[in-house]
């Protein structure tokens, strides 16, 4: 009976660290108002305002919810040999042949850090790619909503 207590006890402990890392590990949070249509892997998020909150599961997950849309993305680390003095989102703008325009969200920059963050390009944008006459890289300044956080 004292050992199925203490085992008891040892996996609450673990469930309840593993949950504190988790609320934890919520640093990063952006606010950004993006005045454009754009997609997050195969998700079309509306203009609007944007609060992007980095997660700490899966390695690294970004949390992007709006007014009227929320998607959680898997993002890699990406590394500039200069610290960022802006938080910065960087959507890839592609521009077809028939005037139609696609932004996707590419990149997360935090300011004061050399650390960004970068979404793979999903298969819609890679088609979007192909049908591009033309590919801009459009960089939007945004605010941090917790900025003694990290």
């Amino acid at each position: 009976m004292k050992s199925r207590n203490f085992i008891t006890i040892i996996l609450l402990s673990m469930f309840v660290m593993l949950l504190g890392s988790v609320v934890q590990a919520q640093g990063v949070q952006l606010q950004a108002q993006v005045p454009f249509e754009f997609k997050v892997g195969e998700m079309a998020l509306p203009a609007g305002e944007y609060e992007l909150t980095k997660l700490n599961i899966g390695g690294g997950t970004f949390r992007i919810r709006g007014e009227d849309a929320a998607t959680l993305k898997v993002v890699m680390p990406v590394y500039s040999a200069e610290v960022k003095e802006d938080c910065v989102l960087v959507f890839n703008k592609y521009r077809e042949n028939g005037g139609e325009t696609s932004y996707f969200l590419s990149q997360i920059w935090v300011a004061g850090s050399t650390v960004g963050y970068t979404v793979a390009k999903s298969n819609a944008e890679r088609a979007a790619a192909k049908r591009a006459a033309r590919r801009d890289v459009i960089t939007l300044v945004v605010q941090r909503a917790n900025p003694r956080a990290e």
